[in-house]
């Protein structure tokens, strides 16, 4: 059917660099995941310091009658 000479060249090229994209697609991956689950976390937790501060600042200006 189809014969596969593994000791050819464009086989070993074949097979070597495929292993390396493999590799680099999966490194890339995983720290995406990272980065962006750090950014995500900071970011929430900036915005919601910001929520809170804004929400206590309305409390105070609500309860003395101020605003």
């Amino acid at each position: 059917m189809f014969h596969v000479d593994r000791r050819s060249l464009r086989v070993r090229l074949l097979t070597w660099l495929g292993g390396v994209a493999l590799l680099v697609v999966g490194l890339t991956w995983l720290l995406h995941g990272v980065f962006l689950e750090s950014l995500a976390k900071d970011f929430l937790g900036e915005r919601l310091k910001r929520e809170a501060a804004y929400a206590i600042t309305q409390r105070r200006v609500s309860a003395c009658g101020c605003g």
